[in-house]
């Protein structure tokens, strides 16, 4: 059987949201969950089946400290996430958060295997940005250098946990992504990220910035 994993963060996460639900309108918008870090809350049935948290180490990291940046205003509310067949019958919720004004949503999700082919869905999605943690510095301001008397653009934990929990997530997709027969092959076509030219920004969102032709 074809085993092809796939990881969804943010607006990815989302996209695999509409996908297995089949309709773009699954997702709901107006949550107040911009630029904002938060600890997971673990499901009871994620505690127990996660593979991304399988290690304890991680879980207990991952569930006690505000270290899974935040950043987006669509969404979709667990209670709305379970009363969708599709999405019930392809993956578990693994997490949750809460807004600022209260308002749940689910946060992370793991396929479900199928009983006949326990290698069937490797997918992962993750509302929070596992990749911020140890990479985006940029700062809001008009100073010349980021994070010397500018406050944080974006409000990322920079913290060794944190740190720890990005490249942890990163290692475990990988690992998955070794398992796979499918291997990338049209680099005259559409090359590697690093063959473009890179544009260095000190103030805002990002500090760097590839420029893809169209």
């Amino acid at each position: 059987p074809d085993y092809f994993p796939i990881w969804g963060t943010c607006l990815g996460y989302e996209w695999m949201i509409q996908i297995g639900a089949g309709r773009d309108s699954i997702l709901e918008s107006n949550f107040d969950s911009w630029n904002i870090t938060l600890p997971l809350e673990f499901t009871s049935t994620g505690a127990k089946d996660t593979q991304i948290f399988a290690d304890k180490s991680i879980s207990d990291l991952a569930k006690s400290l505000p270290i899974t940046l935040n950043n987006h205003g669509f969404g979709i509310e667990p209670d709305h996430f379970y009363a969708d067949s599709n999405l019930n019958s392809m993956y578990t919720v693994t997490s949750i958060n809460y807004d600022r004004r209260g308002r749940k949503f689910v946060s992370t999700i793991e396929g479900i295997a199928d009983s006949q082919n326990l290698m069937s869905r490797p997918y992962y999605g993750v509302q929070w940005h596992p990749e911020k943690n140890n990479f985006e510095y940029g700062a809001a301001g008009d100073g010349d250098i980021p994070m010397q008397g500018d406050l944080p653009y974006i409000s990322i934990n920079h913290s060794d946990s944190a740190v720890r929990l990005s490249f942890e997530t990163a290692r475990f997709f990988v690992k998955k992504t070794r398992n796979s027969s499918h291997r990338y092959k049209d680099l005259l076509e559409l090359p590697l990220a690093w063959s473009y030219e890179l544009e260095f920004h000190n103030v805002g969102a990002f500090e760097q910035i590839l420029k893809i032709p169209s």
